[in-house]
């Protein structure tokens, strides 16, 4: 079964895949695979989520495409373990607000904030490298 695509070559990935077959990248691991779908439910329309870019304390960023705007994004997701966590929510919503007040060519613009019922996440301009 289809569980998604590699992020860097875009690839089908199987459900017990640790690599993908097309490139040899690292392949999300089970978790990760239900995050990922809970995502592409939570964006169902705006976003297409392709894999993952990048791992961090307070979550991940995966590669997707805006289909309203036609270009590559950057999303990041609040691991789902941390939403219970003390003050974590309000902490990742302004780490957002933060970025989005931000003008200079290093920082990447955010899009949006957005939750559904089982996820906080922002949207940010996609930079490659």
């Amino acid at each position: 079964m289809v569980v998604g695509t590699c992020a860097k070559c875009g690839a089908a990935l199987y459900a017990r895949d640790r690599f993908c077959g097309g490139c040899g990248a690292m392949a999300p691991e089970p978790a990760e695979a239900e995050l990922i779908e809970d995502l592409r439910q939570a964006t169902l329309g705006k976003y297409d989520v392709f894999g993952v870019l990048g791992r961090g304390g307070m979550g991940l960023v995966y590669l997707a495409h805006d289909l309203r705007l036609d270009r590559k994004v950057a999303i990041k997701v609040l691991s789902p373990s941390l939403l219970t966590g003390e003050g974590m929510v309000e902490r990742f919503r302004r780490e957002a607000r933060i970025a989005a007040s931000l003008r200079h060519r290093h920082v990447t613009p955010i899009f949006g904030l957005e939750e559904s019922t089982r996820l906080l996440f922002f949207v940010m301009e996609y930079v490659e490298g």
